[in-house]
């Protein structure tokens, strides 16, 4: 997805509703350690495709 908005200069925004709601639960929300390691997996993703960090999303 950070690919596709990133190479087809796809602008953002912020929508302050509930689109879709899921189930807690799941490998990645199991523990505390298993949050961080996604966090941080998210993070890298977003680092690795030029998607900056904290504070860059929108448009």
């Amino acid at each position: 997805m950070l690919r596709f908005l990133g190479k087809y200069k796809i602008s953002t925004h912020y929508l302050p509703n509930v689109l879709i709601k899921m189930r807690v639960g799941g490998a990645s929300n199991k523990s505390l350690k298993n949050v961080l390691k996604k966090s941080t997996e998210d993070l890298q993703a977003m680092r690795n495709n030029q998607m900056g960090g904290l504070g860059k999303f929108g448009g």
